[in-house]
């Protein structure tokens, strides 16, 4: 996936935090982003990685 830098930016003011489920047993890494007006901007595609999806 790739980020901006102002996604850089957004990620800083958010710790990292873990949490452990299962089973089977794994460890989920995630953020919470607090609700705000990032101006974010989505562009839907049906393109992977220069491979058309079908």
């Amino acid at each position: 996936m790739c980020y901006s830098h102002s996604t850089d930016k957004l990620l800083t003011n958010a710790p990292v935090r873990f949490a452990d489920v299962g089973p089977p047993a794994a460890r989920l890494h995630y953020r919470v982003v607090e609700p705000a007006d990032y101006h974010l901007k989505v562009i839907a595609t049906n393109w992977v990685e220069h491979v058309k999806m079908r």
